[in-house]
């Protein structure tokens, strides 16, 4: 599965809140397209185990799902640690080096957000309606929304909460059709290579100072 001399963006890893096979939702019927020209590892939310471990197995249209097992028993810190490990040993083993980092919460940021990343998005789907209650998670969701490049919100989402510079509302449930799905993307890959193609610029005046 791994391949040397990827060229920054040319993966897609996606921290989801959501399991793979819980129905067709934005974040799968987007990681299912970004696969036709991307390497795309779909990290799912960790679960408990009796040893700590990844189990990746690659579905139909190739999309990567990586699912990780935590030992039982270990703490919050404990937890964050043994999951990034792991997700750093997937990292050296596939060669991921610069990627396209896609959150759909804040639930993963803890353990993504030291990981390279050659841009970071963030998106806030229909399943997280609000800005969330908890402390942790809005402290979270306030790092993420910082390192974000880009911002995808839901139509019916409040955004009051989430300002950001490169906020773009889209649409999710009322979507049905492929048709429909393949025209969201181009306009979801449009905004992406316009992401990329600002990084250089980016690290060229975060080096100078500006």
């Amino acid at each position: 599965m791994s391949t040397r001399g990827h060229q920054p963006g040319s993966d897609v890893v996606c921290w989801s809140h959501l399991r793979w096979h819980e129905g067709l939702q934005r974040p799968q019927q987007l990681m299912a397209r970004f696969a036709q020209g991307r390497r795309v590892f779909f990290i799912e939310e960790p679960i408990d185990d009796d040893v700590s471990r990844l189990v990746a197995r690659k579905e139909g249209g190739g999309v990567v799902v990586v699912e990780v097992h935590l030992a039982r028993g270990l703490g919050a810190q404990d937890r964050t640690a043994e999951a990034k490990g792991l997700i750093e040993l997937l990292y050296a083993q596939e060669h991921i080096e610069a990627p396209i980092a896609w959150h759909t919460s804040p639930l993963l940021y803890e353990i993504a957000r030291e990981l390279p990343a050659v841009v970071v998005v963030y998106d806030a789907g229909p399943v997280l309606s609000a800005p969330p209650t908890s402390p942790e998670l809005s402290e979270l969701e306030g790092e993420l929304l910082t390192d974000a490049d880009v911002v995808f919100a839901s139509d019916s989402l409040d955004v009051a909460g989430r300002q950001h510079g490169n906020l773009y509302a889209l649409p999710s449930a009322e979507v049905d059709a492929r048709s429909e799905w393949d025209q969201l993307f181009v306009e979801v890959r449009r905004i992406i290579d316009a992401a990329l193609s600002a990084e250089p610029l980016r690290r060229l005046l975060d080096s100078l100072g500006a």
